[in-house]
């Protein structure tokens, strides 16, 4: 009889969170615009506070975890992410905002897909978890902008670069500033190889680019970035 209490008082327990596992939609794929509801430094004055954003990356295979450029601020944890459009579906909460790192202004913030952490909780088979549906051209070009971008780190430095084909590289020259000092290694889908720096221009002057070459042999699995011949025009996505 008491295993059966028991077996109850879990069932009891577990139920609002399969009902709300109904409710909540699938967890958004990277690209995907969204909007997050707040309490930006715990002011009731700006509860429900709004921005909007994109998911920028996504980590775990349910997944476990969302990055997104829709900055908050402390205070903010709990706080609802929706899809945007029309139906605004829920697909998460924030976990942290990540306003700040390493001294640097970077208006991140972390948050928890809730479809993945209730199926988690629940026990549910991750495929029986779906993911958001993303259109074919979409996720071609997400795989391509993949291929192309590289993490380079100098010392206490990081940044971004772009692989141009035949060993080069490009990015900007205050995250090698110190190349002369420390090695400067460059990291992308498992790949990890040193690089020497051919051009840098010079401290706080303009255009702030460094050129860098790397064994290409480690990166024959990636594709040279395609160049536009035309120039942005204001107002262009």
């Amino acid at each position: 009889m008491r295993n059966r209490e028991i077996f109850f008082l879990w069932l009891k327990t577990l139920r609002p969170l399969s009902e709300l596992l109904d409710m909540v939609k699938p967890p958004p794929e990277r690209g995907t615009n969204i909007q997050v509801h707040s309490t930006p430094f715990g002011c009731e004055v700006f509860l429900n506070a709004v921005t909007r954003g994109s998911v920028c990356g996504v980590v775990g295979k349910r997944p476990s975890l969302l990055l997104t450029d829709a900055a908050t601020a402390l205070g903010s944890e709990g706080g609802p992410v929706y899809t945007e459009g029309p139906t605004k579906e829920l697909v998460g909460a924030v976990v942290c905002s990540v306003s700040w790192w390493r001294g640097e202004w970077v208006g991140l913030t972390l948050a928890a897909p809730l479809r993945s952490i209730l199926a988690a909780k629940l026990r549910v088979p991750p495929d029986s978890v779906p993911r958001a549906p993303i259109s074919p051209l979409h996720s071609q070009i997400l795989e391509q902008i993949d291929r192309v971008t590289i993490l380079v780190r100098c010392g206490n430095a990081w940044g971004a670069g772009v692989y141009l084909g035949r060993g080069y590289v490009i990015t900007c020259a205050h995250v090698v500033k110190h190349h002369a000092s420390s090695k400067v290694s460059l990291y992308c889908q498992g790949v990890k190889e040193t690089a020497i720096v051919r051009y840098k221009t010079a401290d706080d002057k303009a255009y702030d680019l460094a050129l860098l070459f790397t064994n290409p042999q480690s990166w024959t699995h990636l594709l040279p970035a395609e160049f536009s011949e035309e120039p942005a025009t204001k107002g262009e996505r």
